[in-house]
């Protein structure tokens, strides 16, 4: 009798573990993740990032963002994508309830501070830690919630920056057709214009028959001696200048700083463009590669070494007459 009751009593406790399991779904979630309203990007004019000691503070100046207090130009494409990802954070699931920081790196030692304000309200406030297994989310807190959430995304990539990353590199771009380039190399200057053939030189034909054709035209450069310059030669040089990156910028150096260039170019359209390249120290020559200054640039800064050589070998084809190797 003792035995049956026994089997009776294992048998309910079964059942109910049994009942207990049926009732519980797999990957069923119990807890409620926070929803977060997605920011609009232009309510966000001030963004904060800070790993450590090191803080990096950006400020929105009219259409671009400036690295405080130096006033630095900013990467607006990755500012715009920072703001875009942190204003719509994405939170997938609850990593952690322990507090215990140290394993996902959001210590104050080693999380990166991330604020995003506008004006003088803290729009929103994350604390980064390291990648998840995964690589695909990220281990995340919330200001004034002690949990550790998966967030979507690298975000450590995104947002692990130095200035250095994060300033404007592009040092000369051109949206507009030029009339005019000159080119200075080994002391000597060879100026290049840009002239039409196929319109009356006297300007006749203005007051031709509206419904007639407009004379065919054929723009052309050539030197100001008159002689004919290979068309593909300069539309070379101009592709690399168009919208020319530099790799970094110079340390404790102004423009004025840097003196004899080995190349000079100058460009006219409705504005005024100008190029000057520097050999770089002979003692670092590979390492700190060509130094330069340009027009659109407050700062002296450092070409990759090929994209220099590129330029340096166009202006020269155009200089001496000789076609450009590609």
């Amino acid at each position: 009798m003792k035995a049956k009751k026994e089997y009776l009593i294992l048998a309910v406790i079964i059942a109910g573990l049994v009942a207990y399991l049926f009732s519980q779904k797999k990957g069923e979630v119990h807890y409620t993740l926070p929803q977060l309203p997605a920011l609009q990007k232009e309510a966000v004019d001030h963004l904060t990032v800070k790993k450590g000691e090191g803080t990096i503070s950006i400020a929105r100046d009219k259409d671009r963002w400036r690295i405080q207090p130096e006033g630095f130009s900013a990467d607006t494409t990755l500012v715009d994508e920072m703001i875009e990802k942190g204003g719509d954070l994405r939170l997938t699931a609850l990593a952690s309830e322990s507090q215990n920081y140290g394993v996902y790196q959001l210590t104050d030692g080693e999380k990166i501070a991330v604020v995003l304000a506008g004006g003088d309200t803290v729009l929103r406030q994350i604390d980064i830690g390291k990648r998840a297994p995964s690589s695909r989310h990220t281990f995340v807190k919330l200001e004034n919630d002690p949990r550790v959430f998966h967030a979507d995304g690298d975000l450590v990539t995104l947002f692990d920056k130095t200035v250095s990353d994060l300033r404007d590199k592009v040092v000369m771009k051109i949206d507009e057709d030029m009339g005019e380039i000159a080119v200075a190399a080994a002391g000597k200057t060879v100026t290049l214009v840009k002239s039409t053939l196929g319109a009356p030189a006297d300007g006749s034909g203005v007051d031709q028959d509206p419904g007639a054709d407009a004379p065919k035209t054929d723009a052309h450069w050539q030197r100001q001696t008159g002689e004919s310059v290979d068309h593909s030669q300069v539309e070379a040089l101009l592709a690399h200048l168009k919208k020319l990156r530099c790799d970094r910028f110079v340390h404790g150096k102004t423009k004025a700083d840097l003196v004899d260039p080995a190349y000079s170019i100058s460009l006219t359209g409705s504005k005024p463009y100008h190029l000057s390249i520097f050999p770089p120290p002979e003692e670092t020559e590979e390492a700190q590669g060509y130094r330069g200054i340009s027009s659109q640039s407050d700062y002296p800064f450092i070409l990759p070494d090929w994209k220099a050589k590129q330029i340096m070998k166009a202006a020269d084809a155009l200089a001496q007459g000789q076609p450009e190797d590609h």
